[in-house]
């Protein structure tokens, strides 16, 4: 993989899509695994018939899941063509392809009408966006309203160290991640009103 001259965007749709992230982080790509991303949609409500979408889906293995065990039919959108072509494969053989599609986008222009969803889910993934703001303006305005986010992320408590202040640590979901009052602005300014944040610092511990 090569880091120099790309987007951040671009360099994290590559790191995602070798196998070795898999071994190393198991098939959910994130912090606390299916365990979190149940939690995640208990939290916002997901229940059968919900239009979920899933931004930055990865393999598809949390829409799955979500679809599974839910009832909801999910959308995953995610940057990596060849994660998407996995997340479609993987759907097909598990008998879920009835309730899960699979869109090719970024989250700064998602490719989704207005309100076009009950509810967005997100997770490990908000603070590697070339903009957050983008983000999650472009969230808030594909879901209907009433609608519900679930976000699962890192947070910082302390500056960065300087050796990953820059490309390598934003892969690394540390230069990019806000303090939490920072994520409460920033969901504020996109247009959310309630927000309710649990910490899971335990999952990352465990990984």
């Amino acid at each position: 993989m090569s880091v120099a001259g790309q987007s951040t965007a671009g360099c994290c749709a590559e790191l995602y899509e070798l196998p070795i992230v898999e071994h190393l982080l198991g098939p959910s790509f994130h912090p606390g695994g299916a365990t979190l991303t149940r939690q995640l949609a208990r939290a916002a409500l997901v229940s059968p018939g919900c239009d979920v979408l899933d931004v930055a889906c990865g393999n598809g293995n949390s829409a799955r899941l979500i679809a599974g065990e839910f009832g909801a039919t999910v959308t995953g959108c995610d940057y990596s063509a060849i994660n998407l072509e996995r997340a479609v494969a993987a759907s097909d053989a598990s008998g879920l392809d009835f309730n899960t599609r699979f869109v090719r986008g970024g989250a700064g222009q998602l490719p989704f009408a207005p309100e076009s969803f009950d509810v967005v889910i997100c997770e490990c993934n908000l603070c590697l966006f070339e903009d957050m703001n983008d983000a999650l303006s472009e969230m808030y305005r594909a879901l209907r309203t009433g609608g519900r986010l679930g976000i699962s992320d890192f947070f910082l408590e302390a500056p960065v160290p300087e050796s990953l202040d820059g490309l390598l640590g934003r892969v690394l979901c540390v230069a990019g991640a806000p303090t939490l009052d920072g994520y409460r602005e920033a969901l504020a300014r996109a247009g959310f009103g309630y927000v309710r944040i649990r910490r899971a610092d335990r999952t990352l511990i465990d990984m």
